[in-house]
């Protein structure tokens, strides 16, 4: 059976794979804490990694962004909150009104 015979006492020691597609992913997800600290831990391996360095400067400016009221929506370009609510009340009312034409 696995693990018999180990002299772990059944403890698997994980070692964490810190890598450029790991970091992206989670850029992607909008995980942007857990990106900046993967590619980190990329820089403290290669500290003139040009690649590295400029998606820790995108993910600063992305925050910062964010902080000041803006969201990167899914086709690329920056809105407000605003704009959005906007769009979500727009959409809102066409189910509405696709509901009272008995459309589902």
């Amino acid at each position: 059976m696995y693990g018999d015979g180990d002299d772990t006492g059944g403890k698997v020691e994980v070692v964490p794979i810190f890598s450029k597609t790991l970091a992206g992913i989670y850029e992607q997800q909008g995980h942007l804490n857990r990106a900046k600290f993967v590619y980190s831990k990329l820089l403290e391996k290669k500290p003139a990694d040009p690649e590295v360095r400029k998606k820790l400067a995108e993910i600063h400016e992305l925050e910062t962004r964010h902080k000041a009221g803006w969201q990167k929506n899914a086709s690329g370009p920056l809105v407000s909150d605003g704009e959005i609510v906007d769009y979500l009340m727009e959409l809102l009312e066409r189910v509405r009104r696709g509901r009272r034409n008995g459309l589902q």
